[in-house]
């Protein structure tokens, strides 16, 4: 039986989601240096999720492709989805992503999710990440989840790949296949997607 979310619906839906990764290209192509690494006065520069997420929402309005706009997505920061009747199971209760793609209203639209982190990011927090990406693509009907890494450590990239294989194959609540994995490697470059390990997709059937 195949799983909500697992699989698009229509060509239509599908084309969108490229809509929204070629939007994601453009938008971080565009991010300047000091929203990528943040100046610190009498310090190293620093990674801030936070500056980043508000500067990459920015990026994608400005970048916003005729077809989503027409098609009625929209990009939402941090939706709180308190109250909302078919967000109170426990894996969706209190979640607020970073980016959602999505018909505000119209369940059956619910498009794209994007969680980001930099590169820094530590075990919890990826799977954290991980566990909503898979319970908003699955229970939240969301057709795809995107998981964007910026940072330009390339072996602490690797680290965030290999951590979510492992944890996809502890953890019943991670489905990797669901989740398309980014690597936003220096400002002036789009980000590029990083295919799974040939096994990480086939995790989740394994642990049913």
């Amino acid at each position: 039986m195949t799983r909500p979310g697992t699989l698009f619906t229509t060509v239509e839906r599908r084309n969108r989601v490229d809509n929204v990764r070629s939007c994601l290209a453009a938008a971080t192509q565009a991010i300047p240096d000091d929203y990528y690494l943040l100046p610190i006065q009498g310090g190293d520069p620093a990674y801030r999720e936070r500056t980043y997420c508000y500067e990459l929402y920015h990026q994608m309005k400005a970048h916003w492709p005729p077809e989503l706009r027409n098609a009625g997505y929209d990009l939402g920061g941090e939706v709180d989805k308190a109250g909302h009747r078919w967000f109170t199971h426990r894996t969706l209760r209190g979640k607020k992503p970073d980016l959602l793609v999505h018909d505000p209203g119209n369940m059956k639209k619910n498009l794209v999710i994007i969680e980001v982190k930099a590169v820094t990011a530590a075990g919890p927090q990826i799977r954290s990440d991980l566990q909503k990406l898979t319970a908003f693509c699955g229970r939240g009907k969301y057709s795809r989840g995107f998981y964007l890494v910026y940072g330009d450590k390339r072996l602490q990239f690797d680290r965030i790949l290999r951590k979510s294989v492992e944890l996809a194959g502890q953890d019943r609540s991670i489905d990797l296949s669901q989740i398309d994995l980014y690597w936003h490697a220096r400002p002036g470059l789009a980000v590029q997607l990083v295919p799974w390990p040939p096994r990480a997709n086939q995790l989740w059937r394994d642990k049913g």
